[in-house]
């Protein structure tokens, strides 16, 4: 009898156990086929070194993703369809302290309702034709993203059969040398799609709408603006929905108007002048031939 209590004692532990056993796992992984199978998976990841990508990482699962100061170096080609290095559909893919370069398209993609997060991040050096993080249809949550020497930043976009709305949650900086920071893709995002933008109380840099250009900003100053919005476009910051409009003209210099008069009285004086020439050539031609006429009757 006391062996059979303590069977039971041992066996409701260990069933008490179990559902919590492989919660906390991690999975580190040292190749591309590695990765893949535990994108597929789900869960927390650990890069064990830098990996070369062969080939598009997509995942539909809540994963994080902590390169562990390595980095996820794209070595495939070609920008037709999704060729972007890591791409998020469906859940939260989260990327800590990890570097993505060289790929053909974009670093990271929010696809149609999937999320990312970026945590420690650099992307750099993506292609002459697109930017570092594309927000297609899904929700990029920035907390320390930093984006080197690519063509531009963040694309807000909407590609086709895409039904979510671009969204971004500012929850800390974004940081490097980057030209262009903010993009949208006027021809995705037309005056009847809508972005969404969010700024946390913890986060020292803001989103928000000034005219037709979404803008990127640290207190009062200015740190980064988009390319011109279409006209009407509806940007939900903070929940209130602002659309996009006309810049204001800013006020140019008038030109100084012609003085005609000043031209049709030079027009007129100088055949003035010439006339009186000629009158005065003539009066001294009279005058002298009445002299030699004098002359010749005095002699």
């Amino acid at each position: 009898m006391k062996k059979l209590k303590i069977f039971l004692g041992l066996f409701v532990c260990a069933f008490m156990v179990v559902p919590f056993m492989g919660v906390n796992a991690e999975t580190t992984v040292n190749t591309y086929d590695e990765l893949v199978a535990a994108l597929k998976n789900g869960g927390e990841i650990v890069l064990g070194q830098s990996i070369d990508v062969t080939g598009p990482l997509s995942t539909d699962k809540d994963v994080t993703l902590n390169g562990n100061g390595n980095t996820l170096n794209a070595v495939y080609t070609g920008t037709s369809g999704n060729q972007t290095i890591i791409t998020s559909t469906a859940g939260t893919l989260t990327l800590q302290n990890i570097s993505l370069t060289n790929s053909p398209k974009y670093g990271v993609q929010a696809y149609n309702g999937g999320n990312v997060v970026l945590d420690g991040v650099t992307i750099s050096n993506h292609t002459d034709k697109f930017g570092a993080v594309n927000i297609n249809g899904g929700t990029v949550t920035i907390k320390d993203l930093t984006m080197t020497d690519n063509l531009y930043g963040i694309e807000f976009a909407a590609g086709l059969n895409v039904t979510g709305t671009p969204a971004l949650i500012m929850d800390g900086v974004i940081k490097g040398n980057q030209k262009d920071v903010l993009y949208v893709d006027i021809d995705q995002i037309t005056a009847d799609k809508t972005i969404s933008v969010e700024n946390t109380e913890n986060s020292t840099q803001k989103i928000s709408l000034k005219d037709n250009t979404i803008v990127l900003m640290e207190g009062d100053k200015v740190l980064a603006t988009s390319n011109e919005l279409a006209t009407g476009t509806t940007v939900d910051v903070d929940g209130e929905k602002l659309q996009a409009e006309e810049p204001a003209k800013e006020p140019t210099t008038p030109e100084e108007p012609k003085d005609e008069n000043n031209d049709v009285k030079d027009e007129v004086e100088n055949p003035k002048t010439s006339d009186g020439i000629m009158i005065t050539v003539a009066a001294l031609a009279v005058s002298a031939v009445i002299v030699v006429i004098a002359k010749k009757k005095l002699a």
